[in-house]
């Protein structure tokens, strides 16, 4: 993704809000396009979360052994083993800190904050829903895998929000 692409996003964001009103271009520009993104991210970083401990395992090891060597063998295997993936987050990185910039500079920072604290659910993963209006009996139940997504949705709108403080 490109940075011309974003501020396409942006201004196309702008255009939905001034038709549709703030909430609805925030909710085309943070919902679908930077939530996409944002989630791409935070999947790949939870693969590395494995990989490279927070806190080294104190006492673990026989007095003979050479943790020190193990370590720097442990992570040269990593960083071999997982460039692909150590490139994907720096670029995955790149491209929300371009993302948060042209938000930023495309919206006021209130009506940002505004739309995250009413905990919207993300529409980069939602499926096509008709736009006619339904009784309560046509409705689907609400089933497992809509309330898996409607909680990692509240996680990475949380997430969001200590961004955009």
């Amino acid at each position: 993704m490109s940075y011309q692409q974003i501020k396409s996003y942006c201004e196309e964001a702008l255009t939905v809000a001034e038709q549709e009103g703030i909430y609805e271009g925030l909710a085309f520009l943070i919902g679908e396009k930077f939530a996409r993104n944002f989630h791409e991210l935070a999947k790949v970083q939870d693969k590395l979360k494995f990989l490279y401990p927070e806190k080294p395992a104190a006492g673990k090891f026989p007095d003979s052994f050479d943790e020190e060597s193990f370590r720097l063998s442990y992570a040269m295997t990593v960083n071999v083993n997982y460039r692909e993936l150590l490139e994907k987050i720096e670029h995955l990185e790149k491209i929300n800190e371009i993302y948060i910039e042209e938000i930023l500079a495309t919206f006021d920072l209130e009506d940002i904050r505004l739309y995250l604290n009413s905990h919207p659910r993300l529409g980069f993963k939602q499926k096509s829903v008709s736009t006619e209006e339904t009784g309560l009996e046509d409705k689907p139940q609400f089933s497992a895998e809509e309330l898996l997504s409607e909680a990692e949705d509240i996680f990475l709108v949380e997430k969001m929000r200590k961004i955009f403080k």
